[in-house]
């Protein structure tokens, strides 16, 4: 048996589409009836209000020449108006007429009032603008002077104005042998938004898209003269050109007045009714969007399509009664091959549904899903059933979409394996899925099959192994940097202490006494101290400086610290501090801490030039394995917490990936070196913690400090000796061995004139001779490392020969290279190169001391 259906008896067929079209024409002619009766309502509405507006502008108007007029014919005021005008004495304030302007000003709600003289010059102004009259008013203020009328000029806007607005000029008259004449002319400024411009927004009755438009023609353009209801800041400043024939308030512009159809400043097609304002170059235009006007005729239509379909389907369900009592013989033969193809499609369902990765098929024309297995039901949390009854678009993120519908396109029929995409699973979740696909198909539609292998954890740990290359990175940058630094620290620090020692030298001299040789020694010496400092900044920053590790506590650091901050930071920012109470201790530097706490205020305070909040806090916290995970170089354990916080401008990535290098500033040309920040790092990086930047562009920085808490937490803070810098009354030695020859020079002259008894040796060996020569040597200047002996080596030999000796290292060298000799570990007292005169001394006297 034939399996396709047979084809309809034409009779039948016939009758029910003559029915149909009947039935189809009576709802389209009740449908036109319904359109015209809104429409015509509407245009009667709109008229009346487009008449309601213009007579009220014009009423307006009126009341506004109206006041003119009572001002230039007031017999109470124009004797002593004109006798102010006409005054040549500045004594002569007008606090009478001053007062009087106040009060018409406040009274009649006008924004500002300016008295001018025959010359236009301002007399007397009171209001909240500045007193002037500006380009605009000049003509009009003649105008008014020569024909003793009062005029309303339009709307303008003056420069460095916000606002819009009219002015009103009133002649002054008073009484002269000629009759009256005009000895002066009153400015009156009006806001529209006060009065017209709620006249003009007021609609009777609630709309959605209902506005009236105030415009005036200028040109070959319409302007429009208030504020819109669609669109902003659009007082004089939107213009459309008058050629456009399907704009209203191009119409009305033109003269135009009435009911007009077109479309209105947004594109909208609208309704609107035309009105000129008598006496003014302004029209009305009073409009309502078309689809408003429609909008209570859909119900009744969709009751009348109602009826209409329902009519259609009692007819078509006769006809489709006996129509289907002939098709029954031939759906019963079709049942069998329907059987087959489920049979067959049982077969590729069960290799389908077994396949161990999310599988589905889906429509190639309407993308939607035609079967999904149970991998993908259980991998994106949807049933079956709303899988079917969506597209392959609603797994996808909004913006991968377009690249899918291109994908679609392009993918050949063949298997191809078409990249890594975003999937979206039901409970928000992102899927990384790499897809494979091939056309076929399905259910006698054209189909692609796709397999989706979820590689979501294999990317998250691809993105982390980045991640932690770009950190290893830009450690290996700053520690390259640093090895740089330390490798120039020693020799140039010598260099700086012969600088610094014979400029101090020098200006002790009397021929210091003379202005241009002391002003240039000065400079010699400052510019040695920029030196010295610049090299202790870098030292800072490639970790390679002499630290002084005691166990402090950073809360009392930060109180000591408030001082300087006060001085430090401007009245506009507000500092505030969240101290932990219970804050344990960390070993480092104070002064390195407080370096810390400098460096990062200034740049806070830096990012907020008009103002803000610094929030400085400390803490306790735990930093756990996922934490050190993503850091590199984050160990994890008990840290203590220092947080700096500002609400400036903020960073973004790219900025906050460079913040630490050397000398790379944000700042302008010549206030920033670049450095503060490096400095930062280097400190935090040497004490063994670690500092991380939080921010986002406009949402301020915050710059979190994380320094490993002291071991000994309930040990008591060391406090650093202060020692004198004199030598004492008796006689003292001091051995100075240094194979420099001319930082040895300046060492063993300085102490000579600071009253002590040196001995100079050039090594090692020539300063063992020397001990064993003197009977006693009580203090022993080494450098720490020297060609034959270091200075630890000389140490032991002269403390064999002299017990009591004590002892002093001075080093140019870096951290690790001093204590490579190991100096610092035996407690020896430690001077860093470059120093001055006074630093020498001080720390002589200190060691000396004990």
């Amino acid at each position: 048996m034939d399996p396709r259906p047979r084809s309809l008896p034409r009779a039948p067929l016939l009758a029910f589409l003559l029915l149909a079209l009947g039935i189809v024409a009576g709802g389209g002619s009740i449908f036109r009836q319904e359109t015209a009766r809104a429409r015509k309502a509407t245009e009667e509405h709109l008229s009346s209000i487009a008449d309601l507006k213009a007579a009220q502008i014009a009423s307006w108007r009126a009341e506004r020449i109206a006041d003119a007029e009572v001002i230039s014919r007031n017999p109470l005021n124009s004797f002593r108006i004109r006798q102010f005008l006409e005054s040549a004495s500045p004594g002569d304030r007008g606090e009478d007429l001053r007062d009087w302007m106040e009060s018409w000003r406040k009274t009649h709600e006008y924004y500002d009032v300016v008295m001018l003289d025959r010359n236009g010059t301002v007399r007397l102004s009171v209001g909240p603008s500045p007193p002037f009259i500006g380009a605009f008013a000049s003509p009009n203020v003649g105008k008014v002077l020569r024909s003793g009328s009062a005029i309303l000029s339009d709307l303008h806007r003056l420069p460095n104005w916000n606002f819009p607005h009219l002015d009103l000029y009133a002649p002054l008259l008073s009484a002269t042998e000629k009759g009256k004449e005009p000895v002066g002319v009153m400015l009156l400024r009006i806001d529209p938004a006060r009065f017209l411009y709620a006249r003009i927004q007021a609609w009777p009755v609630p709309s959605r898209t209902a506005e009236t438009l105030l415009v005036r023609r200028e040109g070959d353009n319409v302007v429009f003269l208030n504020e819109l209801r669609h669109a902003k800041d659009t007082i004089l400043s939107l213009r459309l050109p008058l050629a456009d024939s399907r704009l209203p308030a191009a119409a009305a512009a033109t003269g135009r007045q009435g009911i007009v159809e077109g479309v209105d400043y947004r594109g909208v097609r609208v309704l609107a009714a035309l009105r000129d304002i008598p006496d003014s170059p302004w029209h009305v235009v009073a409009k309502v969007d078309r689809d408003e006007i429609f909008a209570p005729l859909r119900a009744r239509i969709l009751v009348i399509s109602f009826a209409t379909l329902l009519l259609l389907l009692l007819a078509g369900l006769g006809f489709l009664l006996w129509w289907k009592q002939t098709e029954a013989a031939h759906f019963r033969t079709m049942l069998a091959a329907e059987e087959a193809r489920r049979e067959g499609e049982r077969i590729y369902r069960e290799l389908f549904e077994c396949n161990p990765n999310p599988m589905w098929v889906y429509d190639r024309e309407t993308l939607r899903f035609l079967a999904v297995n149970e991998v993908a039901i259980s991998n994106y949390g949807y049933s079956r059933g709303e899988f079917l009854g969506m597209t392959i678009e609603g797994i996808r993120p909004p913006e991968d979409v377009p690249a899918l519908r291109k994908s679609v396109r392009d993918v050949p029929g063949t298997i191809r394996r078409v990249g890594t995409w975003k999937h979206l699973r039901k409970d928000g979740g992102v899927i990384d899925a790499e897809i494979t696909t091939h056309d076929l198909e399905f259910g006698g539609r054209p189909a692609r099959l796709v397999l989706a292998t979820d590689v979501t954890e294999r990317k998250r740990a691809e993105e982390e192994r980045d991640i932690l290359e770009k950190h290893l990175a830009q450690a290996q940058r700053m520690d390259a940097v640093g090895r740089l630094a330390g490798g120039v620290a020693h020799d140039f620090n010598n260099l700086l202490v012969v600088i610094l020692g014979h400029a101090e030298l020098l200006l002790k001299r009397p021929a210091a006494a003379e202005p241009a040789v002391g002003d240039s020694l000065r400079e010699i010496h400052k510019a040695g101290e920029r030196a010295a400092n610049l090299t202790r900044q870098l030292l800072a920053f490639g970790r390679k400086q002499i630290l002084t590790i005691r166990t402090i506590d950073l809360n009392r650091v930060i109180a000591g610290f408030e001082g300087i901050l006060a001085r430090l930071i401007p009245g506009p920012v507000d500092v505030a501090t969240h101290l932990a109470p219970d804050l344990h201790r960390v070993k480092a530097d104070p002064f390195q801490i407080e370096q810390i706490l400098l460096n990062l205020c200034i740049n806070a305070r830096d990012a907020m030039p008009a103002g803000g909040r610094l929030t400085i806090e400390t803490a306790n916290v735990s930093l756990g394995e996922e934490y050190a995970k993503s850091r590199t170089g984050v160990r994890p354990g008990p840290y203590v917490m220092l947080a700096v916080t500002d609400t400036g401008d903020g960073m973004d990535a790219e900025t906050i990936g460079k913040i630490f290098d050397p000398f790379y500033t944000t700042k302008e040309m010549g206030k920033g070196t670049g450095l503060g920040l490096s400095i930062v790092y280097g400190i935090v990086k040497q004490h063994g913690g670690n500092i991380w930047v939080y921010s986002e562009p406009g949402r301020g920085t915050t710059f979190k400090v994380y320094l490993p808490r002291a071991d000994e937490s309930t040990a008591a803070e060391e406090a650093a000796p202060v020692a004198a810098s004199r030598a004492s009354a008796d006689p003292e030695t001091v051995l100075v061995v240094e194979d420099e020859d001319t930082v040895r020079n300046l060492v063993c002259r300085l102490l000579s004139e600071a009253g002590y008894e040196v001995l100079e040796a050039r090594g090692g060996p020539e300063a063992v001779r020397l001990a064993k020569e003197r009977e006693t040597v009580h203090l022993l200047l080494t450098d720490v490392v020297m060609p034959e002996m270091s200075g630890r080596m000389v140490r032991d030999r002269v403390a064999a020969l002299h017990p009591d000796v004590k002892v002093l290292y001075m080093s140019g060298y870096t951290d690790s290279v001093v204590a490579s000799q190991g100096v610092l570990e035996a407690g020896g007292h430690f001077l860093q190169k470059p120093f001055t005169a006074r630093t020498l001394a001080e720390k002589v006297r200190e060691t000396l001391d004990g």
